[in-house]
Parts: C-alpha cells; sequence; structure tokens
C-alpha cells in the first residue's frame, strides 16, 4: 500500500495527528522554526458543519506560513537567482515569465530558506493581487 493510500484512509483526526507529528520532527531538526502555537482541541464553536470524518483544525499546526521576504528595487539584478512576485501567482499556477525579477548568487543566501519547492502552496498577500494562490509544480526551484 501506498503512502497516499494509507494517508486517504486516516480519519481526520489521525491525518491531523500524523501532521502535527512530522511538523515536530522539522522543528526538531531545525528545519523550521518553533511558533510555540498552543492550539486545543477539539475546537468548539466551528462555523459550520463538516462531515463526521474531517476534522476542524488550525493551518498554522499543518503547514508552515512563512511571509515572502520583502526584496527591494536596489537589491535587484539583471541575472542570478529568479524570485517570486506577486504577478508570477495566476489563479491556480504559477508562471514565472510573467515577471522576471533577480537577486544576484550572493544576495540569494541571505533568502535561501524561502526557497520554493514543488509542491509548495504560494498565496499573493499584498495590494490588489491579495488572495491570489497556486500550487508550485514547477521542476526549478
Amino acid at each position: 500500500m501506498s503512502l497516499n493510500n494509507a494517508i486517504e484512509n486516516l480519519s481526520g483526526s489521525e491525518l491531523l495527528q500524523l501532521l502535527i507529528k512530522e511538523k515536530r520532527k522539522l522543528i526538531a531538526e531545525k528545519r523550521i522554526l518553533d511558533k510555540k502555537d498552543t492550539h486545543s482541541y477539539p475546537i468548539k464553536n466551528s462555523p459550520f458543519k463538516i462531515p463526521s470524518n474531517w476534522i476542524w483544525c488550525y493551518l498554522s499546526d499543518i503547514s508552515l506560513i512563512q511571509e515572502g521576504p520583502g526584496i527591494r528595487k536596489h537589491q535587484y539584478s539583471k541575472s542570478g537567482i529568479q524570485f517570486l512576485t506577486v504577478t508570477n501567482i495566476l489563479e491556480g499556477h504559477v508562471d514565472l515569465g510573467k515577471s522576471e525579477k533577480y537577486v544576484s548568487i550572493e544576495q540569494y543566501k541571505n533568502y535561501a530558506h524561502f526557497t520554493l519547492n514543488k509542491g509548495d502552496i504560494v498565496t499573493a498577500c499584498s495590494g490588489g493581487s491579495w488572495g491570489k494562490s497556486a500550487i508550485y509544480n514547477l521542476d526549478e526551484k
């Protein structure tokens, strides 16, 4: 049985516990910061009913939420490492050709922890683009 099949057969509570365990492992390996969330379950006063095999949870318990680096124009370079802008985020997908902005390889070392990986979810959180979301499905990091 593949991992995907095993996950599909988990209840919402079991999946939540698996995700929390995996996040704790990443924190212990110092791959992500511990935000010291102290959420308790089950969540009371949910806004609407969901299927009985689902569970309400806090997004921060099952994901890593990271705000972008806020690169300034004076940091742009003509070549180097391309960075994602809100213009690159289209509804449902990422198009790196829509805006091609770069930082030098030297500058990138300061922002390496923002590197996108295939499967990451990106959301625009500024200006008129606020709320656009996509899954980063490109092989390029």
